[in-house]
């Protein structure tokens, strides 16, 4: 315990704005804490205020009526943990890395198909660039990864079947179940971009088109009819875009297929189902990002709350962007879809207005929850999440550029392939040392910042 002579400036002076302290009465109210900062230049971790006890005799303080200079404030407080300090002052911005935790069978996130999400659209985009090795090693790594979750997917449901279902009850992780379809879209255009097995596409076309409703209202009528319900702060993030990206997944695979024998006769329902496809998931595409937008501004967000998949925020708008320039791109097997093409051409690039205008707010946060207010680097299944908006912002900026016939924006589809190569290669060690690094132990440069298990 420390404690330190306290008038009514000073006092006010140290409490986060909020707080509220009377010393005329014996007990001291507290709203709320001290900031991040305010604790870390007074060396505090958590604080309690006790009391208030007398420097003085209480008659005379009830003679003056004024705040004694005497009076004392006891303080309780909780060091914080510090490192060592060196010879020169800590900079401002720092960075702390610790080891993810493995993964075990029982808790796999459902949201680990966006591995398979995330592999395949840097697959895509470096193939689209013409950088050599990458794309076929990358397709590879996909199909172990596709095969390797589906079968730990399957045997988790068998064997662990309440915390399967208990998932699918979850408002936060519940919505990972959408990665499974948007892993089977991406995939399917792989096969179609990158191999030109159409005919194999076809299945994996049917097989997204198939769990897709079943995925979409199954997920969304267990969540309502729930009775217990959290916060809109706790239970909405930018892991429920991939709802849009699962639905636009499908729309564009749907038009990606056409070319794989599908008779003549076919080919105009198909592409009036992927024009509605691309329409309703552009249309939950907006009432969720004004909810997030909502969340984000105006409820309380820690750093840690500041999740790998928020930059879906900016994915599922791009993979609006890629489906809507893929319908232009075939509009000549549809009448529908060539009388609609200014406005299919204009609402596509809004889209990518949309999502170009997340990525700074985006960078900004995430500037400000790790080297300012020193979150940790941790690998978790969540960071694919991450870097799957970044290869698809590549793809569809690369699209967008032919259908509009602007080759000035092929650099800036060439400057995202870069940083989501790069994104996935760090993500990809950090699965790696989760493996076979010992579990998730913080290292000397932070403290540990668990994450949340929930995508």
């Amino acid at each position: 315990m420390i404690a330190a002579a306290a008038d009514d400036t000073l006092a006010s002076s140290l409490l986060y704005p909020g707080g509220t302290m009377r010393l005329s009465e014996r007990r001291v109210r507290v709203a709320k804490l001290l900031s991040h900062g305010q604790k870390r230049r007074l060396g505090v971790g958590a604080l309690t205020l006790d009391s208030i006890s007398d420097g003085m005799e209480p008659r005379h303080l009830r003679r003056t009526r004024r705040s004694p200079a005497g009076r004392i404030l006891v303080v309780r407080l909780a060091p914080l943990q510090r490192r060592t300090p060196s010879v020169m002052s800590s900079p401002v911005i720092q960075l702390h890395f610790r080891r993810g935790r493995p993964d075990e069978l029982e808790t796999l996130s459902p949201a680990y198909f966006a591995l398979v999400m995330a592999t395949g659209i840097v697959a895509i985009a470096t193939d689209l660039h013409g950088v050599p090795t990458a794309p076929t090693v990358l397709f590879w790594m996909n199909v172990v990864f596709l095969a390797g979750l589906t079968a730990a997917t399957g045997v988790r449901a068998l064997r662990y079947l309440a915390a399967f279902v208990n998932d699918i009850r979850s408002h936060s992780r519940g919505v990972g179940f959408f990665t499974v379809v948007a892993a089977l879209g991406v995939f399917g255009d792989e096969l179609v971009l990158q191999t030109h097995a159409l005919r194999l596409a076809v299945y994996f076309w049917i097989a997204a088109g198939a769990l897709l409703p079943v995925v979409l209202y199954g997920e969304l009528a267990a969540l309502t009819v729930r009775p217990d319900k959290p916060s809109l702060a706790d239970g909405l993030n930018g892991a429920w875009l991939v709802s849009v990206v699962a639905v636009q997944s499908v729309s564009k695979l749907t038009v990606s297929v056409l070319s794989s024998g599908v008779p003549a006769d076919l080919q105009q329902p198909l592409m009036f189902a992927a024009l509605t496809l691309w329409l309703g998931g552009g249309a939950m595409y907006l009432w969720l990002i004004t909810l997030i937008f909502y969340r984000t501004t105006f409820l309380p967000m820690a750093p840690e709350d500041f999740t790998p998949p928020y930059w879906i925020d900016m994915g599922a708008g791009a993979i609006s962007t890629l489906a809507g320039a893929t319908l232009l791109s075939r509009s000549d097997l549809s009448p529908i879809v060539m009388q609609l093409t200014p406005f299919v051409m204009g609402l596509t690039l809004s889209f990518w207005a949309i999502g170009s205008f997340w990525i700074p707010m985006l960078a900004v946060l995430w500037v400000w929850s790790h080297p300012i207010r020193c979150l940790p680097f941790a690998y978790s299944a969540l960071d694919w999440g991450g870097v799957f908006p970044l290869g698809m912002f590549s793809v569809c900026t690369y699209r967008l550029a032919q259908v509009l016939n602007a080759p000035f924006l092929t650099p800036v589809s060439f400057a995202f392939m870069i940083i989501a190569l790069v994104a996935w290669a760090a993500s990809f060690a950090g699965l790696v040392g989760s493996r076979f690094g010992g579990g998730s132990q913080p290292n000397s440069s932070g403290p540990a910042v668990e994450q949340g298990a929930d995508p």
